[in-house]
């Protein structure tokens, strides 16, 4: 049954000020509640061990392209509609 439901992506943008850190983009995973065992389901014909859904926090305050990963910034800059600061090298196969 897994094999057939694809993990789910959730991008939030917040304008202002979210978290108490320097950090632009918090990432979560589903969690067991007293053990913290991070959600894990069998995926596609070799049941990969996946995470079924992942939620992405950016803070667009807090974004400086000098503390990001490049892919980190092209996403930012997808987000925002802007151009992309550097050419995209390759084009990703798991996306």
């Amino acid at each position: 049954m897994y094999d057939k439901i694809s993990p789910i992506y959730s991008i939030a943008l917040v304008a202002s000020k979210y978290f108490d850190d320097d950090q632009p983009i918090h990432s979560f995973v589903l969690t067991e509640k007293d053990g913290g065992q991070v959600l894990e389901l069998p995926v596609g014909e070799h049941e990969e061990l996946r995470k079924p859904f992942e939620m992405v926090i950016i803070e667009l305050k807090k974004f400086r392209k000098g503390q990001l990963e490049k892919s980190q910034r092209q996403w930012i800059e997808f987000f925002a509609n802007r151009a992309f600061s550097q050419a995209t090298s390759h084009k990703r196969q798991n996306i």
